[in-house]
């Protein structure tokens, strides 16, 4: 379910990230929204806005979101990523599942799409 009243802020806390050719902590993605939040309406209101912003066949607009202690998106990112450009998936890691990434793996999906997060925030 989606938090309409955080959809705004939510929106330009992303495109703030793609804009500056930068990434984004979830910490602060969690600060834009009441305490106790449930996860699943962070994450709904989050996926609303990267949508809004592009269809996941142009960008992948959350990738930008990076968890503080790896720098890399969840795991959400790269069951998208696989499901939306599966051929580069496989190109990278075959048919690896995406639990089973290696770190090196990850960051080059990573890398492939906020080139092109970057390359569209910027047109």
């Amino acid at each position: 379910m989606i938090i309409e009243e955080q959809l705004p802020a939510v929106t330009a806390l992303i495109q703030k990230a793609a804009s500056d050719s930068d990434s984004v902590a979830f910490n602060a993605l969690y600060a834009l929204f009441p305490k106790k939040t449930p996860a699943q309406k962070v994450h709904a209101t989050l996926e609303a806005a990267c949508t809004a912003i592009a269809d996941l066949n142009t960008a992948i607009y959350a990738v930008v979101m990076v968890k503080k202690d790896t720098g890399l998106p969840g795991d959400a990112f790269f069951v998208t990523f696989k499901a939306i450009r599966a051929d580069e998936y496989a190109t990278i890691a075959g048919d690896t599942p995406h639990l089973h990434l290696t770190p090196a793996q990850k960051q080059l999906m990573v890398n492939a799409e906020k080139a092109r997060v970057y390359l569209h925030a910027k047109a």
